[in-house]
Order: structure tokens, then C-alpha cells, then sequence
């Protein structure tokens, strides 16, 4: 088998843990695979054509459109820029967040807090996800308690980042929404 020349572009200084763990995790594959050849290169795309088969990626946002358009297979491991057409690849951050939780629960609490970025759409949502999940609040009050200005607002990022309606989301968990009080 020919071996294949896949470049992983990362910024290298500095690279935070998450890059460093998924930077370890492709050279395991390369080197279980056997048949990989791995380089550190951040200017990838912007090489003359040839010079690798595939780019693994952590792009910026001044990065990702040149990157939907290389002439070889792009992978983003990053959550952001979702609304560019690049293959995506990503940890699982609400298992996670369910997994904690679970814990938390096996463990006698009944009360505890989502720590988070409250300013990163992401983290805002996946505060959203878990209460559709594990509660029957309204919507809007989901949307008041994750930090958006509106049901519209968090409808939107819920849209962009899960794919789904935040409805669809707690039909799809079995919660049943509360009934509007009959006047």
C-alpha cells in the first residue's frame, strides 16, 4: 500500500491540550495504520498541490474557506465554524457534560451548577440541551436560564450547532412539554 502524506495543520505555538491530545491520537492511527506519513505543517493548504494527500486541521475563521476549496480532503477537529462545508470531527462535549452529571446524581446531589464560557454560543447551548433533557421548563425559560435574549435567539444557535429545534430536541429525549394553561 502507498503511503499516505496527510498534514495536520496546527498553529504549533501555542498548542493547547485539546490539539496536543488530538495531535497524539492521529500519530497513534499513522503509526498503527503503518502506512502514514505525518507533518506538522500550519501553511498545508496554502502549498503547492501534491505535497500531501490530506489535511487534518484546526482552522480559524481566516482559515476554513480556503480549506473548503483544497483540491485534497479536509477533516476540522474543531467545534467552530460550523457553517462552513468542511468535514468535521469533534469530542462529544454533551455525553460528557450527561456523563458528570449522572455522576453527580449517583452521588446523592440533587442541586448543581453548568460551569461554562457564558459567552460562547456553544457552552450556552449545551447549557440548553441538558435543561430540555432533564426538565419541563418552557422554552423561553431555557433561553432566559443559558443566556439568550429570546426564544428565537436560542432557537437559532440550536440550529446551527445541534441541527434540530430545540422542541425536537426534548420530543426526542421523551420530555413532553408543559401545557399551556386553557383560558
Amino acid at each position: 500500500m502507498a503511503t499516505r502524506r496527510v498534514a495536520v495543520l496546527f498553529q504549533p505555538d501555542p498548542m493547547d491540550l485539546r490539539r496536543r491530545e488530538t495531535l497524539r491520537g492521529v500519530a497513534r492511527y499513522a503509526q498503527a495504520a503503518g502506512h502514514w506519513h505525518l507533518a506538522l505543517d500550519p501553511y498545508a493548504d496554502q502549498r503547492e498541490p501534491g505535497r500531501c494527500d490530506g489535511i487534518i486541521a484546526a482552522p480559524h475563521r481566516g482559515r476554513a474557506r480556503s480549506l473548503a476549496h483544497c483540491p485534497v480532503p479536509v477533516v476540522s477537529v474543531t467545534w467552530g465554524l460550523l457553517q462552513e462545508s468542511l468535514f468535521r470531527v469533534v469530542e462529544n462535549r454533551y455525553a460528557a457534560g450527561r456523563l458528570a452529571a449522572r455522576h453527580l446524581a449517583e452521588q446523592g446531589c440533587r442541586t448543581f451548577a453548568y460551569l461554562g464560557f457564558s459567552r460562547e454560543n456553544q457552552s450556552r447551548v449545551e447549557h440548553a440541551k441538558i435543561q430540555l433533557e432533564c426538565s419541563n421548563s418552557p422554552i423561553a425559560a431555557v433561553a432566559r436560564e443559558s443566556g439568550f435574549g429570546s426564544p428565537a435567539a436560542l432557537l437559532r444557535a440550536f440550529r446551527c450547532y445541534v441541527g434540530i429545534t430545540p422542541a425536537d430536541s426534548r420530543q426526542r429525549h421523551g420530555r413532553v412539554p408543559p401545557r399551556q394553561r386553557e383560558r
